[in-house]
Parts: C-alpha cells; structure tokens; sequence
C-alpha cells in the first residue's frame, strides 16, 4: 500500500496532459442541467406513520417530482436544504419557524474542514526565478499554466510526546499507545508555491491540517434558500489541533528560515509576514506567536465533510433515516475527516452510491 509519509507528486484530474472535470469525463446523457438555480427544499410528504421524499421546490416556486431524490449540494448546502425540508435539529427548525416534520438533532452538525494556512518569503535573489513572475523559462510550460505553480507536497506526523499532551487536554485522560492519533498517521501537508506576487519576488508555503478533531457545524440564517447559511468550521478548536498546526508550522518555519537549509540560507530573506501582524515567522519565534498567526490566518481548504453523517443521518445505503425515497451522495455523508483530498473519495463513493441504487431497482438504469 505504500507509506503515506514523505514527498510525493501532486495529483491532479488530468487527460491528455490537462487538468479536466469530471462533468467533462462522465456521461451527461439523460441528464438535465439547470443552471442559475437554487433548490429551496424537498417535498416530503407524510404518509400515515412514514415520511417519503416525492420531488423539489425550486426557489422560483417551480416543483419537480421523481420517484427517489438524491441530494449532492455539498456539506454546506444539503443540511440547509434537509433543514429547510423539516428534517433537522428542532430548536433549529423552530427558530426559523419551519414545520418540523422530523427531528434529527445531528443535521448541520460534526462539521470538519482541513485548515489552510499560506506565509510567504522574500527571495534574496528575485533574478534566480524561482517563482512564475521571474521570466525563468521553465514556468512557461504548460503544466505550470494547466494547474498550480507547485509540483510536489510533503506529507508529516508530529512528534508524540506533544501530541499525547495535546490529547490528554481534550479527552481528560491519558491516551492509551493504540489511539488512533498515536499511530502513523498523515497529519500535515506541506505545499511550495513558486508564486506569491505580481513581480515575482516572493514565494509561499502552504500548511494543511489532514486530520482536525475539531467540529463545527451549519445553521440556518433564516427559513430562506437564499440567505447564506450560518457556518462555523471552529478551527484549531481542541488542543490536538493547536498543537499538530503549530508544530507544522515549525517544520517549514525551520525549512524556510533557517541556516540549516540551502533554501533559509541562500535562497529566502524572512518571511514576508501579514498585515495588522508584527509577529514575522522566524525560527525565533514563540509558541504564542506562532499561535496567534495560525488564529489570524487559517481558513477553509474547501473540503467540507461530516454534517449529515453516516450512521447519524443517513445509513449504509445513503438514505436520510426516517424519509423514504430520500438519498444523500455528497461529502456530507462522511462521518470521520478524511486524510487526504476529497475528491478521489467522492467519485468513488458516487460510483457506489450508484451501483446501490441501481441494485434496488427492479429494472436494470439503462
């Protein structure tokens, strides 16, 4: 299976040498695509002592039926979308004052996101061209013009006499040597971007957070589709993830800034730092300064997971428990973070989901 740990090519969707989507791959036959629209809720409709999915409003008031639903808006949108429907967490439904046709108080909930944190360094040297603005040659490739300006990522732990601190913080106990963190496990990514600015001067690392234990969650602003929904990724939320983030960050602060590398010796100039910040990443710097920059920095990898979970809101054939007729084929679904990019994971759960539906069919999907 190979060791996740390490350096590695970065993946991309690629055919023929270009970055490509999916809808560009799939078959779109049979398939209506109705752009510009939202979906203000599902119809369900309750039936003696069950509830069934039977079609969709549209936020123009138009309605569609079909005889199974199957809701992929993402972890965002599809909770908000089940809220608006009447299935959800009912102090949530109430304060909107939506009709409660089903309370499932874990809708919206166990919301994880891989935290992204970018700093940028000065190069000594900007004629060296090290980054795509430089005029260096090799940047006017195509890969480099197809995808990102990077080619590899670092995959790390953390050290474990830390982390076992970290989750003795959260938990209350001391964590026996099998928990699941005390493994070996991919807690951290590292990126190098030969990019940064406009006039090729600097060049940025990137940190993500693969396996946060913190939850958040998604909420309703109002009983309206087109009100953005309330979202809190709470980042860095538990000790686990303030310490696997902070001793990540060391890791490239010491790559980056230290004499101990070419790179912090003869090729970078200190970090460029952030506005409203005088804390500059150095190697001198402290935990609470290194804290305080990842509070003020870190943000959504856009890979929302967890907030209508398996076993919680959906079971193992993907319908929302409770309504009939009512599938959820999204990220949502997933129960646990995910170490690693969503979007393997996805199609290859789509790809189930609809090997499961068409199971259930007595008449083979053409």
């Amino acid at each position: 299976m190979g060791d996740p740990l390490g350096v590695g090519e970065l993946q991309e969707s690629k055919n023929n040498g270009r970055r490509e989507i999916s809808a560009a791959i799939y078959s779109l036959k049979n398939i209506a695509v109705l752009t510009d629209t939202l979906v203000e809720k599902v119809l369900i409709e309750s039936n003696a002592s069950e509830l069934s999915a039977v079609g969709i409003k549209l936020a123009n008031g138009t309605e569609i039926h079909g005889r199974e639903i199957i809701l992929s808006a993402g972890a965002i949108r599809s909770p908000q979308i089940l809220m608006l429907s009447g299935v959800g967490p009912v102090d949530e439904l109430t304060r909107a004052n939506i009709p409660v046709l089903l309370d499932r108080p874990q809708v919206g909930k166990n919301l994880s996101d891989h935290g992204l944190f970018f700093h940028a360094w000065k190069l000594k040297d900007p004629s060296a061209g090290w980054a795509v603005a430089s005029g260096n040659p090799v940047f006017n490739q195509p890969q480099f013009g197809w995808g990102g300006p990077m080619d590899f990522v670092v995959s790390s732990d953390i050290p474990k006499d830390g982390l076992k601190a970290a989750i003795s913080e959260d938990e209350g106990c001391t964590p026996d040597p099998s928990h699941p963190l005390l493994n070996r496990r991919t807690l951290a990514e590292h990126i190098f971007m030969y990019a940064g600015d406009a006039n090729g001067t600097i060049v940025t690392f990137v940190l993500v957070t693969l396996l946060p234990t913190s939850r958040g969650s998604v909420k309703l602003a109002s009983a309206d589709i087109n009100d953005i929904p309330l979202i809190d990724p709470n980042f860095l939320g538990t000790a686990v993830d303030r310490y696997v983030a902070r001793e990540a960050l060391k890791i490239q602060i010491k790559f980056a800034g230290s004499n101990a590398t070419v790179i912090g010796r003869d090729i970078l100039d200190g970090e460029v730092g952030t506005p409203g910040s005088d804390r500059v990443l150095s190697v001198d710097s402290t935990d609470s300064d290194i804290d305080a920059r990842l509070r003020a920095g870190i943000g959504t990898s856009y890979h929302p997971m967890g907030t209508l979970a398996m076993g919680s809101v959906v079971d193992t054939d993907l319908k929302v428990k409770g309504v009939e007729n009512l599938r959820v084929v999204d990220t949502s679904i997933f129960p646990v973070p995910l170490t690693g990019h969503l979007q393997v994971a996805t199609y290859a759960m789509a790809e189930q989901a609809a090997d499961i539906i068409c199971m259930t069919r007595t008449k083979p999907v053409q």
